[in-house]
């Protein structure tokens, strides 16, 4: 019977911690923080550290995930108003107010987080509202439907880019799962 080396546990604290680093992003990407950076950051931390606990595809595929995230998050909001008739003035007010809303709706709701996502969700609508009204000479009902797809954007984004943080957490687990039980195989990580 063969024993268990130093080597094999450290494969296994290290793999473990990618683990609860990867699950704990994404609590953070549905609270509005950058989760899949974390876990991206962390996977290359990893790869540096300890090179084989991780294959280098799993980290390139948490990084474009993380891209891909950034990029729903950032048409959202404008596709929202775009969808419900708005203009390119109405798009671009989206994406200004749900910057401001994030700000200042952590401000005006001093509770950690819940204030960002209010914040950043009604931004967005108003943002969009008042783009359309202001800017594009947009009648009140045309505008406020503007904002309510804005908001509605910006809603759906917070759920599909924590369903991509989701399955950038599966990627890694299953990955760190792998190499764990390749310390009880012998094989390479």
């Amino acid at each position: 019977m063969m024993g268990i080396g130093w080597e094999d546990v450290l494969v296994w604290a290290v793999a473990l911690s990618v683990i609860g680093v990867a699950w704990f992003g994404v609590v953070m990407v549905a609270v509005t923080l950058p989760g899949i950076w974390t876990m991206a950051a962390f996977a290359l931390l990893v790869e540096w550290l300890w090179p084989g606990v991780l294959s280098v595809w799993v980290v390139i595929a948490v990084i474009a995930l993380g891209v891909i995230g950034e990029v729903v998050e950032f048409y959202s909001s404008m596709a929202g108003s775009k969808r419900a008739g708005g203009s390119r003035a109405g798009g671009w007010g989206a994406l200004g107010g749900t910057i401001v809303g994030l700000i200042v709706g952590q401000i005006v709701i001093p509770i950690p987080i819940i204030g960002a996502v209010i914040g950043g969700i009604a931004g967005a609508g108003l943002g969009a509202a008042i783009s359309e009204r202001g800017v594009a000479g947009r009648t009140w009902s045309e505008s406020f439907r503007s904002g309510r797809g804005a908001s509605a954007g910006r809603a759906l984004s917070m759920v599909f880019k924590t369903a991509i943080a989701g399955v950038a957490a599966f990627t890694l687990t299953v990955n760190a799962v792998i190499a764990i039980v390749s310390t009880f195989t012998g094989g390479a990580g």
